[in-house]
Parts: C-alpha cells; sequence; structure tokens
C-alpha cells in the first residue's frame, strides 16, 4: 500500500496554492499581502515534512515516483529558493489586485519543481517540467502593462511549447523502441537505443528538449530576454529553478 505521507510536502504546498486563489476572492487589495504570508507558512510545512523524509527510500505509483535522499535534497533547495522568492514578493506584490494569482502560480511552480525532482519516468518528468513551466509563462509576464514582460513572456512560452514539442517526440521514439518510459528501464535498453539511428534521434530530441526548459548551453538563447524583462522576484526563481 502506498504511503501517501511521502507526498505530504507536494499535497500541502497545492492545497494552500487552491486556498490562495479562494482566499483572493474575498479579500481586498489592500489586505493582499496576507496571502504572501499563508504562502511563506506553507513553503515552511512543506520544507520540514521534506526534511524529515531524507532517510526514506521508496518508489511510488509502479515505481514513477522515487524518495530518496536526492530527491529530497533538489526538493529542499527549490522549497527554500520559492520561500525566499515568496517573501521578497510580499512587498512588490503589495497592493496588487491580483497578488493571489501570483502565489498561486508560485505554489504551483515548486509543486512542479518538486515532481521533477522524485519523477523515475519520462512521463511523470514531462508533467513536472510542465507544470513548472505553465506556471512560470504567466508569472513572467505578470507585469501586464509593461511590454518587456509581455515580450519575455511571449519568448519564453514559445521556446517552451517547441521544447515540449521535442520531448514528446524523443519520449515517443524512446517508448517505440524499448516499450517503457520508465527511467530504469530506458537505461537497460541504453545499448539498443545506441545502435539505432531513430534512438540517436530520440536522445538528440530528448537533450535539446530538457535542454531548451534547463536553459543549458546551447539551448540558452531564450534565457536573457526573458530574465530582462520578467519581474526580478521571477528571474531570481527562473534562475535557480
Amino acid at each position: 500500500m502506498e504511503n501517501y505521507m511521502l507526498l505530504a510536502p507536494e499535497i500541502i504546498l497545492a492545497l494552500v496554492g487552491l486556498t490562495i486563489l479562494l482566499a483572493g476572492l474575498f479579500i481586498s487589495t489592500n489586505n493582499k499581502c496576507i496571502l504572501g504570508y499563508i504562502a511563506s507558512a506553507g513553503l515552511i510545512a512543506a520544507l520540514c515534512l521534506t526534511i524529515s523524509n531524507i532517510g526514506v527510500n521508496e518508489t511510488m505509483f509502479y515505481g514513477t515516483i522515487t524518495i530518496d535522499a536526492l530527491s529530497q535534497f533538489f526538493k529542499i533547495v527549490f522549497i527554500s529558493v520559492s520561500l525566499l522568492v515568496t517573501i521578497a514578493s510580499i512587498k512588490y506584490t503589495d497592493g496588487n489586485k491580483s497578488a493571489d494569482e501570483f502565489f498561486t502560480l508560485l505554489m504551483f511552480s515548486t509543486v512542479g519543481m518538486m515532481v521533477v525532482a522524485s519523477a523515475n519516468d519520462l512521463i511523470t518528468l514531462f508533467v513536472g517540467f510542465e507544470l513548472a513551466s505553465l506556471s512560470t509563462y504567466a508569472l513572467a509576464g505578470f507585469e501586464k502593462n509593461n511590454p518587456k514582460s509581455i515580450e519575455a513572456a511571449m519568448k519564453y512560452f514559445i521556446i517552451g511549447s517547441l521544447s515540449s514539442a521535442l520531448m514528446l517526440f524523443g519520449i515517443s521514439f524512446v517508448y517505440g523502441m524499448t516499450g517503457t518510459t520508465s527511467i530504469p528501464g530506458i537505461a537497460e535498453n541504453a545499448g539498443a537505443l545506441a545502435a539505432s539511428p531513430i534512438g540517436l534521434i530520440a536522445v538528440v530530441m530528448l537533450i535539446a528538449g530538457f535542454g531548451f526548459k534547463m536553459a543549458l548551453v546551447p539551448f540558452h538563447m531564450w534565457a536573457p530576454d526573458t530574465y530582462q524583462g520578467a519581474p526580478t522576484v521571477i528571474s531570481a526563481l527562473l534562475a535557480a529553478g
């Protein structure tokens, strides 16, 4: 039987995000800074639970999720960065009527990063990347009256969509050749991938897709404009996450 308490940090952040979104409907614009404190409290709770899981070594959902020391380490990094960004954003969003959407998107982007950290399957990895990416697309264009912010969001969205397509093509080719999307299963069939032209194309597509998502050289051409145009706190999140 699955131990769902191991996913408590992700569940807490998802619930906090939904709570902030609903609470924003009933809180006046001048008092929406309270939502930042709620988000910070949720992140601190998730951080404490993640630290408590450091000694655990288990897989969940038929091996698609792995809870081990390495995944917990990266979760701690992602939550810590999001906590710092949230604290910095309380002043930034003060008096902004869209503060509830801002903190909700920040919570879900953090959940996406945490899913990526625990992913043991290409489909799970893709879902985690997309959850984080869709949230940060909107956050990059949060300053709707700033042309540079809108430009940053559009460039980020277009390049992100292209990288998602490359990732899906690569995953489909890998699945067609190995019969699995499990990362350990693919590793066992690495020889078959390397010996086939289609396998090499799949690997190139995956590297390009993940490279665009993570702004790795030489797939980082979108990063300078996006970091420049996005709000400073979101640029910090993108650079660290």
